[in-house]
């Protein structure tokens, strides 16, 4: 059983315009529902609240996992994922597999 209530899955999905928050795909485009992801884990001591949600296409749902931080390619420093919810930067930018360090959007091996 999900840990997320149908309530506040649905308010998730109004917040995000029924998009991929990460990548902005529509979730109508798509033959099943999106996950619901933890921004921060549950195992990290993330909470089940709207703040810490977001609505999350399958393959990014999947290469996000339960990570909150990877390695920059270029750089090699480690890098915090981009976070839909705080970055401050607008998601439209970010392509399959992305993730942001500071402004700049960096691209995750699958």
């Amino acid at each position: 059983m999900s840990a997320i209530s149908p309530d506040l899955r649905q308010s998730v999905a109004r917040r995000a315009g029924h998009c991929c928050e990460y990548v902005r795909l529509p979730q109508a485009s798509q033959v099943a529902a999106f996950p619901v992801d933890h921004v921060t884990p549950r195992s990290g001591g993330g909470e089940t609240e709207l703040a810490n949600l977001a609505l999350a296409c399958p393959q990014c749902n999947a290469l996000k996992w339960i990570h909150t931080v990877a390695v920059d390619p270029e750089s090699g420093e480690e890098v915090e994922l981009f976070n839909p919810e705080f970055s401050g930067s607008s998601a439209e930018s970010v392509g399959k597999n992305g993730l942001i360090g500071g402004d700049e959007v960096r691209f995750l091996e699958a």
